[in-house]
């Protein structure tokens, strides 16, 4: 990751700054991209305040890459005490992992986002990657109000203690899930266009008993898939 902390949104516009010049401007709590990034092998880690990313309409892309212990690479982490709002003023912005390491299990292990101990709420904008595309992996609280994530993996993976709500027009898919619910976590999903090419909400898995602790409510929203609804 950026080798510096990323505690306000000074802080990221000068990280962003500093991988591509002129690309980003800072005003109070919002960073707007002004040009298309590409950070490379190194992610952007979040570690406190409340930050509004406005793509406006260009790319933030990199190859990023995790350690194939579990621990998945994300173009962003949002980390303890952080709070990332993504919005994307001009339409067509986009957040894109391209890694195409794989992990012990075969999987690739770049995420688009993912959220330890933070918080992270998508109002607008695009996110796509070669696992998940917005992963809640330990206490985290994601809220999708619109937008659309797609992941080679998942969309939008939540686990370990983590909340998502899924309450806006968004659409959310992936390969295995569109959004997949595990290890003591708890979904609700209220709108959205959710698609799996297997799952389209999977609750649980077969490595993954402890279903009793995991909770997924669905009130609404359009669900496809293999199958639309599974639990194991």
């Amino acid at each position: 990751y950026y080798p510096e902390d990323i505690a306000s949104a000074s802080d990221l516009a000068a990280a962003l700054n500093d991988v591509e010049s002129g690309s980003a401007e800072a005003s109070g709590h919002q960073v707007t991209l002004l040009k298309d990034v590409d950070l490379g092998s190194q992610g952007l880690k979040l570690t406190g305040d409340t930050i509004t990313l406005d793509l406006a309409g260009h790319e933030l892309s990199g190859a990023v890459s995790g350690n194939c212990d579990g621990v998945f690479g994300a173009i962003i982490e949002v980390g303890q005490h952080a709070r990332l709002t993504l919005t994307d003023s001009q339409g067509g912005g986009l957040i894109r992992n391209t890694t195409g390491d794989l992990d012990n299990d075969g999987y690739m292990d770049g995420d688009g986002i993912h959220v330890k101990k933070g918080q992270f709420t998508m109002e607008s904008g695009a996110v796509e990657a070669t696992c998940d595309a917005v992963a809640g992996l330990e206490d985290a609280i994601l809220t999708i109000k619109g937008g659309t994530l797609y992941g080679q993996a998942n969309g939008l993976n939540v686990t370990y203690g983590s909340e998502a709500t899924v309450v806006g027009d968004a659409g959310i898919s992936g390969e295995n899930a569109g959004v997949q619910v595990l290890s003591g976590a708890t979904a609700t999903i209220k709108r959205g266009r959710i698609h799996g090419d297997l799952y389209g909400v999977a609750v649980g898995s077969l490595e993954d008993h402890a279903t009793s602790d995991i909770e997924a409510t669905i009130q609404g929203g359009t669900i496809t898939g293999d199958y639309g609804i599974y639990m194991d």
